[in-house]
Parts: C-alpha cells; sequence; structure tokens
C-alpha cells in the first residue's frame, strides 16, 4: 500500500512556484519577493513570514524571476482582494503625502486580526447564544437577527462569508427620506464623481444624502459616511436608522480592541453596507464601496497631524475619483480649498439655500463689548444678559460658547509674578474646577493639583485666575439666573461618547435651560427648542499666527449661530466683539459666506498662500535644542537650488518644546502645477537624519503651532 501511495503521488506534475512582489505594512516603499504555489492575483492578501515575524501584507506584482531561497507565502486570504482603482488610490495617497507605500498599507488593516476574526470567534462559540455574548455589539447583532431570523444566523455561523456577501444585496431601507421640493431639485443635480452639497445650517443636507444612498444600497454596494469626530457618529447612527434596518459599521480610535477586528471584519467582507466613522475609515478595505459622504467637510478634525499626516476628506475625492464612484462634501461653510476646486469647475455644486420647513435663519447682533464694558467679573453684556433672561420666561433653551475648558487660562501669583506653567511644553496650565480644582496643560495633558498657596513665594492672597473658560461663563450665568438649569458641554465634562449621548438626549427633552459648550456643540447638533445663541468671546481667533485663522473662526461662528431657529420659533444670535467692522463679522451679520470665501481667496491670492500655491511643512524635533537647530540648517542647505521653490526659515515653532521636545521647521512653497512632491522625496533619499532626531514632513499642513 505504502508503494502504491508514493508512485501516486510522484505520477502529479509539482506546481511551479509563481514568484511575486508583496507589499508589507511597514515603514518602507519596498517590496519583497516571495515564491508561492498557490493561485494569487494582484490585490490579494498574503500571509508570509518576515524575519521572525508573520505579517499579512498584498501581492503588488506578478512574475518575477526565481531568486534562491527565497521565503514561500503561508496563506492566502479569500474573502477580500483589493481592486485595481483601489490599489490605484493606494499608490496615489503615498505619491501625494510622502508616506511609505507599507504605511499606508498598515492603514488598510490597523488590526490585522481582522482577517482572521471569524475563525478565532466562532471556533469558540459553538452555539448562538454564545456568538451574542461575544459579540461587542450586541444591539447591532440583535437587529440583524430580528431581519432574518434565527435560521439565517445559524447559515453565518456555518459560512460566514458567503452570507454576508448573500446579505449585501438585500435592501433594508423600511422609508424613504421626505424631501421638500427644494431639496428634490438638489438631489437631481448630483453628479457620478466629486458633488459639493452646500447648504445653510438646517437645510436637511441629511436628508439629501440619506435619499441618495437608497439606491447605491439598493445595488448590493456599501456607502461610508465620514464625521469629523467621534461625537458625531452617534447621532448619524440616529439618523440612518430612521430610515435603514440593516446593519451598520462604525469605525474611530475610541473602539475597543474587541469591537475594531467586529466592525473591521464585518467592512471588509460586505455585511455592514453603512459604515459611519472618522477619518481613518476612508483608508480601510471594502467589499464593494459605492460611495463615500463627507460631513462638515471644512472641519480640520480631518487632517491627522500625529503619525502620517494626511488630510481624510482630499483622500476621499482622491479614492472617489480612481475607484469610479460619488463622493459628496457636505457643509454650511465650505472651506477655501473645495470653494477653489469648485470655482475651477473640480466638483459638482448643490446650494440648498432654504432651512426645512417653516425655520429661519437667526438675526445676529453684533455687540461691541469696548462700548458694553465687559470684565473678567463680567463677561457677558447687558443685552446678552437681557435676552437669556426673556429667553427663560419664554421657556426656550439657549446657547452660550466660549472657545475654552475648564475655568480659566492662567494662573498667577502678583506678589512674586509666579505662573503656573507646564514642564513639558511652553504653554501656562489652564485652571478647571470640573471636577474637582487641577492645573492642566491643554497640549501634553499633564495635571497637578491646584495650589492652596504660591509654590514659589507661598503667598496664598495674591493669588489670581486670568482668562475665562467654559466654568466661569456657568458660574456667572448662575449668579444672575440661579433657577436656569445650566449644562456644560466640554470634553472634559462630557469625557465619553456614552455620557455626551445621555446628556444630548437630555437637552433634547429640555432638562436644561442654558448649554455652556465648547466647539462640541458647534456643529451637527440639532435643538428644535434652542432660539438664542451667545457668542461670548467673537474674537478668539483673529490674533492667532495662522493663515487659515479667519477662515476657521468664521466657520465656528457660522456653524454655532446655526443652532439657533431651526424649529418653528426665530432664532437670534449674539456675538460679543472688540472688532466691530471687521470684515468677518460684516459677513457674518449677513449671512454672506460667499463674499467672506471670496475675500479670503483674494487675500491667499495676493500674498501667494494655499490654495494658489502648494506648501510643505518638514519639521526637526528632538531633545536637545541646539542639535534640532543646527540639522534643520543643514536640511535647508541639502535643498538644491530651483527657481520654482522657495524655502521659508527655518525658524521654531511657536510652542516650543512641546512635550518636551524641540521643534524648527521649514516651509517648502511652489507653483500649484509643479511637482512639489518630487523634489521634496529626491532631496530626502541623499539626506540622513541621525536617530536621536525626527523629521516630518507634512503636505498641506495644517497646524501651524
Amino acid at each position: 500500500m505504502s508503494a502504491l501511495i508514493d508512485t501516486h503521488v510522484n505520477s502529479e506534475p509539482f506546481p511551479k512556484p509563481e514568484i511575486i512582489s508583496v507589499l508589507l505594512p511597514i515603514h518602507s516603499s519596498r517590496f519583497f519577493s516571495y515564491k508561492t504555489t498557490i493561485p494569487v492575483r494582484i490585490g490579494n492578501c498574503v500571509k508570509v513570514p518576515f524575519g521572525s515575524k508573520v505579517l499579512w501584507g498584498m501581492v503588488w506584482e506578478l512574475g518575477a524571476p526565481l531568486v534562491p531561497n527565497l521565503k514561500e507565502v503561508i496563506e492566502v486570504y479569500s474573502q477580500w482582494i483589493g481592486s485595481p482603482g483601489f490599489i490605484a488610490f493606494l499608490r496615489q495617497c503615498s505619491d501625494y503625502t510622502l508616506i511609505p507605500l507599507g504605511s499606508v498599507l498598515r492603514m488598510v488593516f490597523p488590526v490585522p486580526e481582522i482577517l482572521e476574526w471569524p475563525s478565532t470567534v466562532l471556533q469558540c462559540t459553538p452555539s448562538f447564544s454564545n456568538t451574542l455574548r461575544e459579540c461587542p455589539w450586541p444591539g447591532t447583532f440583535a437587529q440583524w437577527v430580528f431581519a432574518y431570523g434565527l435560521r439565517r444566523v445559524h447559515t453565518w455561523i456555518n459560512n460566514a462569508h458567503l452570507s454576508c456577501k448573500e446579505m449585501s444585496t438585500q435592501s433594508f431601507f423600511c422609508s424613504t427620506p421626505f424631501l421638500t421640493d427644494h431639496q428634490e431639485a438638489s438631489l437631481g443635480h448630483i453628479g457620478s464623481s466629486t458633488t459639493f452639497i452646500e447648504g445653510i445650517t438646517g437645510a436637511g443636507k441629511t436628508e439629501v444624502c440619506l435619499a441618495y444612498m437608497k439606491d447605491v444600497l439598493d445595488a448590493g454596494k456599501q456607502v461610508l459616511i465620514l464625521v469629523p469626530e467621534i461625537s458625531l457618529c452617534q447621532q448619524w447612527i440616529q439618523r440612518v436608522q430612521q430610515y435603514y434596518s440593516g446593519p451598520i459599521g462604525i469605525w474611530h480610535s475610541g473602539l475597543s480592541s474587541k469591537a475594531r477586528k467586529f466592525h473591521g471584519w464585518n467592512i471588509l467582507t460586505g455585511y455592514a453596507s453603512v459604515i459611519i466613522g472618522a477619518r481613518s475609515a476612508v483608508m480601510l478595505g471594502y467589499s464593494n464601496l459605492g460611495m463615500i459622504a463627507v460631513d462638515e467637510e471644512h472641519d480640520g478634525s480631518y487632517k491627522q497631524a500625529e503619525g502620517p499626516p494626511y488630510h481624510g476628506r482630499d483622500m476621499a475625492v482622491s479614492r472617489g475619483y480612481k475607484e469610479s464612484i460619488p463622493c459628496l462634501l457636505m457643509s454650511a461653510t465650505p472651506s477655501l480649498e473645495s470653494y477653489w476646486n469648485i470655482q475651477h469647475n473640480r466638483y459638482s455644486h448643490v446650494i440648498l439655500s432654504q432651512r426645512y420647513g417653516n425655520a429661519q435663519l437667526p438675526k445676529i447682533h453684533l455687540l461691541d463689548i469696548k462700548q458694553e464694558k465687559v470684565s473678567s467679573k463680567n463677561l457677558l453684556t447687558l443685552p446678552l444678559r437681557e435676552a437669556l433672561q426673556q429667553n427663560l420666561i419664554k421657556q426656550e433653551q439657549s446657547l452660550l460658547f466660549i472657545n475654552r475648558r475648564g475655568y480659566g487660562n492662567l494662573w498667577i501669583c502678583y506678589q512674586c509674578g509666579f505662573r503656573a506653567s507646564c514642564g513639558s511644553c511652553s504653554i501656562w496650565l489652564s485652571v478647571h474646577y470640573l471636577p474637582h480644582p487641577i492645573l492642566i496643560c491643554h497640549y501634553c495633558g499633564f495635571k497637578m493639583p491646584l495650589p492652596k498657596r504660591c509654590p514659589q513665594c507661598l503667598g496664598e492672597k495674591s493669588l489670581r485666575i486670568w482668562g475665562a473658560g467654559v466654568e466661569k461663563v456657568n458660574q456667572e450665568v448662575q449668579s444672575f439666573l440661579p433657577q436656569a438649569r445650566t449644562c456644560i458641554l466640554s470634553s472634559d465634562v462630557c469625557s465619553n461618547s456614552k455620557l455626551l449621548q445621555t446628556t444630548l438626549e437630555e437637552i433634547q427633552n429640555q432638562q436644561y435651560d442654558i448649554l455652556i459648550g465648547t466647539q462640541l456643540v458647534a456643529k451637527g447638533h440639532h435643538f428644535p427648542n434652542l432660539t438664542l445663541v451667545g457668542i461670548v468671546d467673537g474674537d478668539f481667533a483673529l490674533s492667532h499666527l495662522d493663515l487659515r485663522s479667519g477662515e476657521r473662526l468664521y466657520q465656528v461662528l457660522c456653524q454655532v449661530v446655526g443652532r439657533a431657529g431651526r424649529g418653528d420659533i426665530p432664532g437670534n444670535a449674539y456675538i460679543q466683539t472688540s472688532q466691530l467692522q471687521h470684515p468677518l463679522f460684516q459677513y457674518l451679520e449677513r449671512h454672506h459666506i460667499q463674499g467672506f470665501l471670496q475675500e479670503e481667496l483674494d487675500t491667499r491670492k495676493k500674498y501667494h498662500f494655499p490654495p494658489y500655491v502648494r506648501l510643505a511643512a518638514l519639521t526637526v524635533s528632538g531633545i536637545d535644542e541646539n542639535s534640532v537647530h543646527q540639522y534643520s540648517l543643514l536640511l535647508k542647505q541639502h535643498f538644491p537650488q530651483n527657481t520654482s521653490v522657495e524655502i521659508l526659515g527655518p525658524a521654531p515653532s511657536p510652542i516650543n518644546p512641546l512635550r518636551r521636545r524641540w521643534r524648527w521647521r521649514l516651509f517648502v512653497k511652489s507653483p500649484k502645477n509643479y511637482r512639489l512632491q518630487d523634489y521634496i522625496r529626491n532631496t530626502l533619499n541623499t539626506f540622513t537624519v541621525p536617530s536621536w532626531l525626527r523629521l516630518h514632513t507634512d503636505m498641506d499642513p495644517y497646524d501651524f503651532l
């Protein structure tokens, strides 16, 4: 018998190994060669040995010549393959952002166990009840069970990926969003590539997006909705669930490891047809992506500064173009870059100029704080105080906005001049009283108890607090409206998504009269009974040394003002400012966003700033300030002379040090049509940075601090 078996085996032709190039999720753009006897295609995920590790990579090329001592592919993942359009997107992402291609791939599978999740979970869950217990999101599972029944669940457990693909062809829309004639007309003008939906606050951009989604989902494709902040995910989930009863995928940094594996696998295999996530969701692998929507596209949170620097909105547009799927950008306050693209016919443009129903834009009142005598003890002007009092009598809700967390932004001793500062950052410590008295650095997170006496002179009566935050505003409101039920909305008080959601529901149920918040309340919230908005400090960003400071200020103020009067009751907004005649406030008072954007564009063009030029920031950082300075000078000298390129700096960053690291920065500027990335890449390929320093390259920088 043994001989017969040997004869049979020897008679089989041994498969000829094929050599493939594999991209690995490491900080490199190199490809690594492996041999395989398993049939593979470009875009396949393969498990391969790499040194002492085993990694998942992506097949990038086929048919390389056979080289001795090549290691062999261990496994091929059969449930997902990267399409040619997706691979082209990865390459363009790396080429534009200067992020190594391997680092881009690492963002596609941020949790490598995603590819092995079903086998590891289902092996240890032999029964349906155990599967539900292991699921980190039982509500999602329960919804799915209701839709499909117990028998379908058992089928899924036995043959997971087939059922997921089968389910992705089902329609879960239980109703179609009702659109006004104005919204219906706008829906018909959405293009098949990139479309910008510009709508005043409360115009119903979300409903138009949901209506457009229906046809995409009915065709069995996935829809990705990007939001700038984790706090907005739950709001979108609730809006989608009004019309859609199918599985919803979630993706953001706040998910637990178990939840990331679960949702990642559902997204990858197509079980989740609607995915709501933060910026990193744009980089994930999808089974059959059919549409991308970017909510609040203007928000700076889409720009990732820490880690690989990329802009989620720009990557969404790029991915939509490469994969030939529509990308919808939505905002009431378009970013200057998007407005420039609209003017140059790169985006289709849809305008929603009417609020939903009978709602009207709020009337804006500008208050001159120089005449109204605002002080550290009285932050609110008399007209704003009276408006708050009248709103309380009418049992309507009010919102006070100040863009500062905590109580105050400086703790000082008048006797000796001591100022509490952070030991790791060049910044003053802010004062917080909630949940208990502390000093905190808003950059590195350092905390210490609030001292009862000056650490330097031991004085007690000379201690003072400068500046004001949400806690101090709340204190003032309670002093003249003690009967008002106040609520603070900031990241310190609402420290997690569950607590924030509970607070928002309490506001919806009118358990609070006056809301006091930071930018956390600036966008996405709909409170029908909120009819008054007060901006405590309308000038908070005008003096910032940042080319985008005016644009950001207008966007924030416009979004906050837009929270008022979204129901049937007309709204009012009061803005306290010391620069009453500044063009920004004049445009804001008239709700004239196009006028403001055009003036900003004219200024950028005059001084040769983006979007009229390309700009890149190169930052050298390290513990030793002298070394950082010297290597930044060497880096500038290393760049070859080029008449198309202007190099500014090096100069120290405004906040220096930051988290104990000193930073010196170069800005490289070129015309829009010049391949600045090639110029930078070729220079850096021949420049060596010592291990004790870091060099960070950022195309289209947003952070100038």
